[in-house]
């Protein structure tokens, strides 16, 4: 199965906003079926074939999440950062700021915010 050196290697090489549906191609060939990235701290749990599940570290601090939701304005906020008017960074400060429950991942079919 595929470990947090592999998807790290990966997304050192393919992940960008040019690059993302081959990042995921990649993903899915090293066995990875699905991934959910959190806001709060960056970790991201990848889930492959039979249960098998990794978890990676947190990437930054812990960052205080909303108490409610304005998942309208988050994914404005996120076409922004597609456009590259703002970092990944600014995209997670900002979805911890306006978004109680929004987490970001891959599944089946593609890209997508989760909530």
């Amino acid at each position: 199965m595929f470990t947090i050196a592999q998807i790290d290697a990966l997304h050192a090489r393919l992940a960008s906003a040019r690059t993302i549906a081959e990042y995921v191609r990649a993903l899915k060939a090293l066995g990875l079926e699905r991934y959910d990235s959190y806001l709060a701290d960056g970790h991201s749990e990848y889930f492959g074939q039979g249960g098998y599940r990794i978890v990676s570290p947190p990437v930054h601090e812990a960052l205080p999440i909303a108490e409610t939701g304005q998942r309208e304005t988050f994914l404005e906020h996120l076409r922004r950062h597609e456009q590259r008017q703002t970092s990944a960074r600014d995209v997670q400060r900002h979805g911890a700021e306006r978004n109680r429950k929004v987490d970001c991942g891959y599944g089946p079919d593609d890209y997508h915010v989760l909530r």
